[in-house]
């Protein structure tokens, strides 16, 4: 979700993600932007010139947002040496905590669709994800199972799956679903290192 605003690009940004999560992507103007965050009318476009400038740089800020959390995550799973209840338990927190205040992914699902037809938009989408593989790959390795690449980008796919699976639930069908979800993902690398 996004977090406050400790400057005014980052106000009309974290603004702006929520726009999006509300109206959609088409609903994302300069103007818009400015009324959601309570600014004068032209703040917006005197940070971000274009609207293609505005998206861009609200790829970036999710990103950033999705970074600091998956980073979080890892070090906390590396600190419980993948004991797998507690580590499942970490992640269905992260997950509630996005699924209770959706704007994030709501905003990057937005995001990400519209970067299937926009190689420029779905660079820094792209770049996030392979991060994301990247550390969770090292999660894998540090807990001693093989083929961390290949396992991790599956994680993630699979992750992304819950998530748009529980955003579509209603909340009392939520937390079952996703605290279910992430046990059968988590447990495939659990029993893997287990096999060794």
């Amino acid at each position: 979700m996004p977090r406050p605003a400790s400057d005014r690009r980052t106000l009309l940004l974290d603004t702006a993600i929520t726009v999006i999560a509300e109206q959609g992507l088409r609903g994302l103007t300069h103007r818009a932007v400015d009324r959601a965050a309570g600014v004068a009318e032209g703040s917006t476009s005197a940070y971000y010139r274009t609207r293609r400038a505005l998206q861009l740089s609200v790829a970036l800020r999710i990103t950033e947002l999705l970074r600091a959390d998956l980073s979080e995550i890892a070090d906390s799973i590396l600190a419980l040496e993948g004991e797998h209840e507690a580590s499942t338990a970490a992640v269905v927190r992260l997950f509630e905590t996005w699924l209770g205040e959706p704007s994030l992914l709501l905003a990057r699902v937005e995001l990400s669709m519209e970067a299937a037809r926009d190689p420029e938009l779905a660079q820094p989408l792209t770049e996030e994800r392979t991060r994301a593989i990247e550390l969770i790959a090292h999660v894998i390795t540090r807990l001693g199972v093989d083929r961390a690449e290949s396992r991790a980008a599956t994680v993630i796919a699979a992750m992304d799956g819950v998530l748009i699976g529980g955003l579509l639930r209603s909340e009392d069908e939520r937390a079952t679903f996703v605290t279910d979800s992430v046990r059968l993902i988590l447990g495939e690398v659990a029993g893997a290192r287990t096999a060794h």
